[in-house]
């Protein structure tokens, strides 16, 4: 992996890779130390939690390991006081407890997390997954009155793909890509097409409106039924409002209708558990159906916390231990140790690239917050998954 300080925060794609990587990583006999911050809280604050945590968590390890972590939380405190991009606003860092405390990854964002730390025998994704699925990246076409923009948000991060002029008759390219632009006046339908081709090449991904409502209507209107497929609503925003602001607005609705869908899909794949087999719900069959590929989507609630104790690793299934059990009794690097369920759980989703929803309001607290949607049954085949995207409501 490059350690070197990073220049950029982290987007979709370079996300995705270092879920795939960190999925798969084992430590050997070792531990991983996974640390979630908020970078706006300041450094010496950021540097007391970890220090503090890292202290709590060693007192359930061996004394024997005791130098381990402390070089582990070292290299923790070091990427807390290295440069970071000017727009990061939160850091994920992953440490192996080896001799060295050696530095697995160190990941600015362009979002703040809920500073956590936790050690276990895999790297904790469920973070990083929660902002994958939460935020991931989206579009926005902004009708202001000299034109339309074209705006990605990926991962929080704003960025101007492209603008189309009306008033001056001229189209600026992607400054990123070096796209060039035909210039020249521009009806509705060319400015249209023009920017549906931009969304095309952007790839597929939820769609937004926003800008003037009877202009929003007119491009709605005017959209091919691919991009209409991807459209989650129309933001109406005043003139003079900063495209980062109306960024968050549509942030904030889109956060809310992946919520709406996450509860549809939970009634439906609860309604499945009890009648056709196409779902199973609860830790055991959960982990089974991940491990053996049978999982078509993870449900989690959003702030799952198993009980303390431990699930054992690859072919046993979930067993509850008492609190007080040190997790270095058991070997979890091996064939038979057990594991930390919810990073087990999750960890296994990133391998196996098995989309998660995050699902709130304790609609999963019967089955302990977890099912999974099970691939390949009869039933699945018959019934889709709700529908995403493909409207156009206003909202605020």
């Amino acid at each position: 992996m490059n350690h070197a300080d990073p220049v950029s925060t982290v987007r979709l794609k370079a996300l995705q890779q270092q879920i795939d990587w960190l999925a798969g990583f084992k430590p050997g006999d070792g531990h991983v130390i996974s640390c979630y911050l908020d970078l706006s809280q300041g450094r010496s604050r950021l540097v007391r939690f970890v220090r503090s945590r890292v202290a709590s968590c060693a007192k359930t390890f061996p004394a024997g390991q005791a130098a381990a972590l402390k070089a582990g939380c070292d290299t923790v405190v070091d990427r807390i006081l290295s440069r970071a991009p000017d727009n990061a606003r939160g850091l994920a860092v992953f440490v192996s407890t080896g001799p060295e405390g050696s530095l697995l990854s160190a990941l600015p964002f362009a979002v703040p997390f809920h500073n956590s730390l936790s050690i276990s025998s895999s790297p904790d994704l469920f973070p990083l997954l929660q902002l994958r699925e939460m935020y991931g990246r989206f579009m926005i076409v902004l009708a202001r009155e000299d034109g339309l923009q074209v705006a990605e948000v990926n991962l929080g991060e704003v960025s101007v793909r492209a603008w189309v002029a009306i008033r001056e008759s001229a189209v600026l390219g992607d400054a990123r890509t070096g796209t060039a632009m035909p210039r020249g006046h521009l009806d509705m339908h060319s400015q249209i097409r023009l920017v549906e081709r931009i969304l095309n090449r952007g790839r597929s991904g939820p769609l937004f409106l926003a800008g003037d409502v009877e202009v929003m209507q007119t491009i709605r209107d005017m959209l091919t039924p691919t991009l209409i497929a991807h459209l989650v609503g129309a933001v109406p925003v005043p003139a003079d409002e900063p495209l980062h602001a109306t960024a968050a607005r549509c942030l904030r609705s889109l956060i809310e209708f992946e919520v709406d869908q996450a509860f549809e899909l939970t009634a439906r794949v609860l309604q499945e558990v009890s009648h056709n087999g196409a779902a199973v719900a609860g830790p055991a069959p959960s982990l089974a159906a991940l491990r053996n590929g049978s999982a078509e989507r993870l449900l989690l609630a959003s702030d799952y916390r198993p009980e303390p104790g431990w699930v054992c690793a690859r072919d046993q299934g979930p067993g509850t231990y008492p609190a007080q059990v040190e997790p270095t009794a058991y070997n979890g690097s091996g064939s038979s140790g057990p594991v930390d369920l919810r990073v087990e759980l999750v960890r296994l989703a990133g391998q196996y690239h098995v989309p998660v929803e995050f699902i709130g309001d304790d609609a999963l607290q019967e089955y302990d917050g977890v099912a999974c949607v099970l691939r390949d049954h009869p039933e699945q085949q018959a019934q889709r998954l709700p529908a995403r995207y493909g409207r156009l409501d206003l909202v605020a």
